[in-house]
C-alpha cells in the first residue's frame, strides 16, 4: 500500500476533522484513520489523525500515545510527508481555510495535550521545541498564547504577560489569547476582566465546554453565582450530549453542586 494509494482518503478525514473538531465527528472518523493505519503500517499520518480524533473525544492519554506514535514514525521529519489540507471557511462562503501538517503543528498539538493532562511545565518545554521547530505565521498567536497559559499555570505571571503581548501582536482576537488573558486576569485577581476575556472566547466557540468552564470559575469568584450555574448547567449538556463520556463531567458536576 503506497502513500498515493492512500493520499485522498487520508486527506479526506483530515479534512473532516480539521472542518469539525467535535466529538461527533471524532467519533464517525476514528475507524477510518485506524483502517488508514491497518493498510499503511509503516505511515505516521494516520496515527497523528487518531490522535486528533481521541483528543476530541476526551481520550487524551490515549491521544498523547497516539501522537507520539506518529513522531516516533517520523511525521514531520526529512523523509516524512507533511500534509496541507484545505477546507471551506464555515465563516465565509467561497473562502477557504489551510490547515499545514508538519512537524512544528504536531509538536504545538503535543503541547495543547500536555496543558488538558495539566502538565504546565512539560506543555512549556514543548512548546520551546515548536519555536525551535519554526513556527508558521498562522499558529504564531496560538503557540504564545499557549506559553503564557502555561506559565501563569506554573505561577509565573509576569512571564504570561510577556508572552501574552507577543501573542496580541499576531492576533489580539483569537480564542486562544482571549484564553490566556482570561487567565492572567484571574492571577491577578481582576474577576470582572477575566470574565470579560472568557466570555469573548465563550461568543467565537460558543460549544467548546473549557471556556464556559473558565467563565464559570470566573464568575464564582466574582461572586455571580446564578451566571455561574448557568455557565457549569450549559458546559454539562456539551459533555453530556457527546459520544464518549468526557473526564471533566465530574469536575463540573462538582462545581455545580459546591454552589
Amino acid at each position: 500500500m503506497t502513500e498515493d494509494t492512500i493520499y485522498p482518503e487520508l486527506i479526506d478525514a483530515f479534512a473532516g476533522i480539521l472542518g469539525d473538531p467535535s466529538a461527533h465527528t471524532a467519533k464517525e472518523l476514528l475507524p477510518a484513520f485506524e483502517s488508514i493505519m491497518a493498510k499503511a503500517t509503516d505511515l505516521a499520518a494516520p496515527h497523528l489523525g487518531r490522535a486528533l480524533c481521541l483528543f476530541y473525544l476526551g481520550s487524551r492519554e490515549d491521544a498523547l500515545g497516539s501522537l507520539d506514535k506518529a513522531l516516533e514514525m517520523g511525521f514531520g521529519a526529512e523523509g516524512e510527508m507533511t500534509l496541507y489540507i484545505e477546507i471551506e471557511d464555515p465563516d465565509d462562503e467561497g473562502e477557504m481555510l489551510e490547515f499545514e501538517l508538519d512537524l512544528g503543528s504536531t509538536l504545538f498539538l503535543r503541547a495543547d495535550m500536555l496543558l488538558t493532562l495539566g502538565r504546565p511545565q512539560e506543555a512549556l518545554a514543548q512548546i520551546d521545541a515548536v519555536q525551535d521547530a519554526g513556527i508558521p505565521d498562522i499558529y504564531a498567536a496560538d503557540v504564545h498564547a499557549a506559553r503564557a497559559v502555561s506559565l501563569v499555570q506554573l505561577g509565573q505571571v509576569d512571564a504570561a504577560e510577556d508572552a501574552l503581548t507577543d501573542a496580541e501582536g499576531w492576533d489580539d482576537g483569537s480564542e486562544r489569547v482571549l484564553e490566556a488573558r482570561g487567565r492572567i486576569a484571574m492571577a491577578h485577581g481582576q474577576h470582572d476582566a477575566a470574565v470579560t476575556a472568557f466570555s469573548e472566547a465563550v461568543s467565537i466557540a460558543p460549544e467548546d465546554k473549557e471556556y464556559l468552564v473558565l467563565r464559570a470559575r470566573a464568575l464564582i469568584a466574582a461572586e455571580r453565582t446564578d451566571e455561574a450555574r448557568s455557565d457549569l448547567q450549559a458546559a454539562l449538556q456539551l459533555v453530556e450530549a457527546a459520544p464518549v463520556p468526557d473526564v471533566e463531567a465530574k469536575e463540573i458536576r462538582d462545581l455545580l453542586q459546591s454552589l
